[in-house]
C-alpha cells in the first residue's frame, strides 16, 4: 500500500499529474447538489512532473505544489489508492490484515475515503489528472508571485529577431 505522498507511477515527458479539486456539495443556499449536477471545476494542485514538463514549468513560472487550471478536455483521469494515516498500524502490514469501511462523511466528488475498523488506517483514493504541461492555463500562486515582485514579466528578442516574452525571478 502507497504511503501518504508516494505516486504510483512516475510521470516521464512533458506530461504532469495534477490532484483534482472536488465539485461543491452546496449551494451557496446550503441546498445539496446531487451527484448527476455537480459541475467539475478543471482545476487542482500540481503533484509531480517530467523531466521536460519541469524545465517547461521553470520557465513559466510554475512549482510543484502550485493550484493549477488547465482545459476541459485535457488528461486522462486515473485513481491515486493510498494510505494517509497508518493508524496503529505499521506500513509492512500486508493488505489482508485490514478491514476497509467506507467513510461516506469524509468522501467527495474527487476522493473515496475508507477507514480501517481494526488500526483506525485511513485509505484514500483520489483522482489524479495525467496531463501535457502546455495544457495549464493558469496558477493563483504564480499571479501570487508576481504581485509581491518576486517573479517579473519580461520582454526580449531573440537572435531571430523576433520578440519573446519571458519571466525572471528576482534575487
Amino acid at each position: 500500500m502507497l504511503g501518504p505522498t508516494d505516486l504510483p507511477w512516475a510521470v516521464t515527458g512533458e506530461r504532469c499529474a495534477i490532484l483534482e479539486k472536488p465539485a461543491k456539495d452546496r449551494t451557496a443556499g446550503g441546498l445539496y447538489v446531487p451527484d448527476t449536477a455537480k459541475e467539475r471545476y478543471y482545476s487542482g494542485r500540481l503533484l509531480d512532473a517530467g523531466l521536460q514538463a519541469r524545465d517547461k514549468l521553470f520557465d513559466n513560472g510554475y512549482e510543484i505544489g502550485d493550484e493549477v487550471e488547465f482545459g476541459r478536455y485535457s488528461g486522462l483521469r486515473e485513481a491515486w489508492d493510498h494510505i494517509v494515516d497508518w493508524g496503529k498500524a505499521t506500513p509492512q502490514t500486508p493488505d489482508d490484515a485490514f478491514d476497509w469501511k467506507f467513510d461516506k462523511e469524509g468522501s467527495n466528488t474527487a476522493m473515496n475515503r475508507y477507514t480501517c475498523a481494526k488500526t483506525g488506517a485511513v485509505r484514500v483514493v483520489e483522482s489524479v489528472i495525467v496531463l501535457n504541461v502546455d495544457d495549464l492555463l493558469a496558477s493563483v500562486q504564480l499571479a501570487e508571485r508576481l504581485r509581491a515582485g518576486k517573479m517579473s514579466l519580461k520582454r526580449g528578442v531573440t537572435s531571430e529577431g523576433k520578440t519573446q516574452h519571458y519571466i525572471e525571478r528576482s534575487a
